[in-house]
């Protein structure tokens, strides 16, 4: 169903701790609940904050699974398999629960398989298709076995909060919680550039559309605004391993803060690729890599030079410092993506326009 890759991040004791500490104090469950348990940490620690609470564990595996609890049910199935969950919550569907979370993500291969038998939610499940992302509908397995005023706790990847795609999946979703606390971003896994963010939440209890009281994000009008993605870096040569003619012209190619240039690459001369070349006033910005969002100046040694696909171009664009400065300290905080950071065409703009003022 999911990439095997994915499957084995599982939570750190120390996070678990961490974000279990942010609950209310008076807040006191009588069961406690991991439809993606892994090695059990989640479930630990709740054991050890709450005396006499019930474990529920469910796994795809249960191998790793370390709970010596005597107060443990565990069960081996699919987190999507919802009549297998809703069976095995069944004794405790009324008490008061803490759903813990800490999801496998990346695409799914299967279908979904009987998520469709979930009451209510239909506009997070019609989202949630669209994207095919098997984190997604596990939130929405883990909310439906929700009651008024349970609480949901778990670790969620950076791009479920600032992808441009997801908002609509986000805010419906973050529209069933009242009580929310969203941790800045960090990287949870051990020896992982993957980031993520802590989510609490106390279950507003409804499942009716809120549809109507989101804001779809509507599409950036770039009729003012001219920019470029770069040249396929597939397409660019290396001088010391091609002949090359006068034809050929050097691409900017560096993915460094510094804008040092390590090996030089070159692309054939098109007409058809003007628009890419560095002209006076132009900036460039990195578009992807871990130092993604830096902004560079015209300079005269990058003039009629084409870039390479780790930049955006924006032509004939003149900021001040200051305004340069803003935008790429937003640029940076800004950027998504799990294992590589990289920048969209609509959030460049929108950040752009929230550093200057555009006419649209």
């Amino acid at each position: 169903m999911i990439n095997d890759n994915w499957s084995r991040f599982y939570t750190p004791k120390n996070v678990a701790k961490e974000i279990l500490s942010l609950l209310p104090k008076e807040f006191v469950p009588a069961v406690a609940v991991d439809i993606c348990a892994g090695s059990g940490n989640f479930l630990n620690v709740a054991d050890e904050k709450w005396n006499n609470i019930n474990l529920i564990a469910i796994d795809v595996d249960l191998k790793n699974l370390d709970i010596s609890s005597e107060r443990l049910k565990s069960l081996k199935c699919s987190a999507l398999n919802v009549n297998a969950l809703e069976n095995l919550i069944k004794p405790y569907r009324e008490s008061q629960k803490i759903l813990l979370a800490n999801p496998p993500f990346g695409k799914y291969l299967s279908d979904t398989e009987n998520l469709s038998n979930i009451k209510g939610f239909l506009d997070l499940k019609s989202e949630a298709e669209k994207f095919k992302r098997i984190e997604l509908l596990i939130l929405i397995a883990n909310i439906s076995i929700l009651n008024k005023d349970d609480y949901f706790a778990a670790v969620i990847p950076e791009n479920f909060f600032s992808s441009f795609h997801l908002h609509t999946f986000k805010e419906l979703f973050l529209s069933h919680f009242d009580n929310i606390i969203i941790s800045k971003t960090f990287q949870s896994f051990y020896k992982s550039e993957v980031k993520t963010r802590y989510f609490i939440g106390k279950f507003r209890g409804d499942t009716k559309s809120y549809k109507n009281e989101i804001k779809e994000v509507k599409k950036i009008r770039l009729n003012n605004i001219q920019l470029y993605r770069g040249i396929d870096n597939s397409k660019l040569l290396c001088k010391e391993s091609c002949t090359l003619g006068d034809e050929y012209k050097e691409a900017l190619h560096f993915s460094n803060s510094e804008g040092i240039i390590r090996k030089k690459k070159f692309v054939k001369n098109n007409k058809n690729l003007d628009r890419l070349k560095v002209e006076e006033n132009d900036l460039l910005i990195l578009r992807v890599g871990r130092k993604s969002g830096s902004v560079f100046s015209f300079k005269e040694s990058y003039k009629d030079k084409y870039i390479s696909d780790y930049f955006y171009i924006l032509k004939n664009f003149n900021l001040s410092t200051n305004q340069i400065i803003n935008l790429e300290k937003k640029l940076k905080k800004n950027t998504i993506g799990l294992v590589t950071n990289y920048l969209t065409k609509d959030l460049i703009v929108s950040v752009l326009r929230s550093v200057v003022k555009v006419r649209a």
